[in-house]
């Protein structure tokens, strides 16, 4: 009647969750592409299909790393994890034949899997400077780094979730979306030269994402705009900026826990005080980085 909902307690999750499927995943992609470059005979050429072996090895590696999530509890009902089970399995085994068509189509080789970066001095970190003098410092893994014959870098991100995209118009999504930049850099610091070509890519691994790439080439307009989004935020770090701020509420009845509502009971009076505080001049730069255009007017 009061619209509360009952928590869900973690020994009554009935299915694996988003987290732990893609976790799942990931971890069989690197295995598998550790043994591929560890192998003699090193990777395949880029019109080298995946063999029939490699297939076989895949779900060898994948079904080992089930049996750890099962004996975690991390699977959710045995009903439910049956069926996401074999969708796990067919993904997998899906990919390998679009990774043997994206190869040959883009002249790809893998040379990494799980680059590090910023963990101690065999993995140092990346170093990206600003406009204005200041450097800021990074450490992450990326999940890819594939080279051409040419020489180009590619930097590939596997997403299992929801496809998104890549706004070209603001690849970093108003300060929310880093990754690639940065992975580019990485890739570049590593195997490159400030001046090689790198492109990066969310490598959507799912049949929900139809395994498509959304792509982002490094060039000197994503390098200005990451700029800007970086110094907005070192200037935010430095004043001690951090701010609430809030979409605004809608007629929507399903509700997601996040920190902005976590109780899962709406936003309409956070909302209330983020306009309130909107126009204030230590958030002006802020502002001009995560929401240029006026809010509409509070829904009544």
């Amino acid at each position: 009647m009061l619209r509360v909902e009952i928590p869900e307690l973690p020994e009554e999750r009935h299915e694996v969750t988003p987290l732990d499927r893609g976790s799942l995943v990931h971890e069989t992609l690197d295995a598998f592409l550790s043994e591929v470059l560890a192998r003699p005979e090193g990777v395949p050429a880029p019109d080298a299909p995946w063999r029939e072996a490699d297939h076989v090895r895949m779900r060898e590696i994948a079904e080992a790393r089930m049996a750890v999530y099962e004996a975690q509890g991390r699977t959710g009902r045995r009903l439910f994890w049956h069926r996401d089970r074999r969708r796990i399995l067919a993904e997998l085994d899906r990919f390998l034949e679009v990774d043997s068509s994206v190869r040959a189509g883009f002249g790809l080789r893998p040379i990494a899997t799980e680059l590090r970066f910023g963990f101690g001095d065999s993995a140092p970190a990346v170093d990206l400077p600003l406009s204005d003098g200041r450097a800021l410092r990074f450490r992450g893994a990326a999940d890819r780094v594939d080279v051409t014959d040419a020489g180009t870098l590619w930097v590939l991100d596997y997403k299992t979730g929801r496809p998104i995209g890549v706004d070209q118009a603001d690849p970093t999504a108003a300060g929310t979306m880093l990754q690639l930049p940065v992975y580019a850099h990485a890739a570049r610091a590593s195997f490159g030269t400030p001046d090689t070509p790198v492109g990066a890519a969310y490598w959507y691994v799912s049949t929900r994402g139809q395994f498509r790439w959304a792509e982002l080439e490094l060039d000197p307009a994503v390098d200005a705009r990451v700029d800007v989004v970086l110094r907005a935020i070192a200037d935010g770090i430095d004043a001690g900026v951090f701010p609430c701020r809030v979409d605004p509420p809608t007629t929507w009845t399903r509700r997601f826990r996040s920190y902005t509502d976590p109780d899962a009971r709406g936003t309409r009076d956070r909302y209330r005080e983020w306009l309130r505080k909107r126009d204030a001049p230590e958030l002006r730069g802020y502002v001009a980085l995560a929401e240029p255009e006026p809010p509409a007017e509070e829904p009544s």
